[in-house]
């Protein structure tokens, strides 16, 4: 008798040796004033503290809150996915052109062919 097991895709956790990985959406503004969020793991929801001016694709990590093997585990990385409103703001429109001077140098600065 041979017994096959098949193990399926978690809808939102991939994992990577003990670490699990999670994109997890955010606000602009929990991503450019911080915010402490509730983030989802396999034991139950945790508080992440986001830092102020975070960008979009930073991973943070959560110590010990992936998968165990024996007396240790692996760590949960959380990598935001900074979204933005849906629909027309004419404020928010007018807040993001006022951000121009903003920036410290040319954000396409050295992507050059």
């Amino acid at each position: 008798v041979v017994i096959e097991t098949h193990v399926a895709a978690h809808p939102f956790f991939r994992r990577q040796g003990l670490d699990l990985h999670l994109r997890l959406p955010v606000t602009l503004d929990e991503a450019y004033n911080g915010a402490h969020i509730e983030v989802p793991t396999p034991d139950g929801p945790v508080k992440l503290r986001i830092p102020a001016r975070s960008q979009n694709g930073a991973t943070l990590r959560l110590k010990g809150r992936g998968v165990p093997k024996g007396k240790t585990n692996g760590n949960l990385l959380v990598e935001l996915d900074v979204r933005l409103p849906d629909g027309e703001h004419e404020i928010l429109a007018e807040a993001a052109r006022a951000t121009k001077d903003a920036y410290d140098k040319p954000v396409r600065d050295g992507v050059k062919l």
